[in-house]
């Protein structure tokens, strides 16, 4: 069993929402954790414009958001519990929107 939380966002619980055209943004992922949890990968959703890229920072992540268009997305956050005899992975699911 896990019990996650996530903090942050300016929609609170790592939701973001950006007014379209406010300037590029971005948002920065730490997972706050024992050690034998790791940030595997950042996934992206529904971008069709291709506004989102995601970059691996260390021990955490970063999404760049262009934010010159509406957008609707969600990026999932896989993480995984490296002391699992099958490297489990969890996903994790917040949203951005730019409108």
């Amino acid at each position: 069993m896990y019990i996650y939380h996530f903090s942050g966002g300016n929609r609170k619980h790592g939701h973001l929402e950006f007014p379209t055209g406010g300037g590029a943004a971005n948002i920065h992922i730490k997972l706050d954790a024992p050690p034998n949890f790791a940030i595997e990968e950042i996934l992206i959703d529904n971008d069709p414009s291709g506004q989102l890229t995601r970059h691996m920072d260390g021990d955490g992540a970063r999404i760049h958001n262009d934010n010159t268009r509406t957008l609707d997305a969600y990026y999932s956050v896989r993480v995984l519990d490296k002391t699992s005899s099958e490297g489990e992975k969890i996903y994790f699911d917040p949203k951005i929107v730019n409108n």
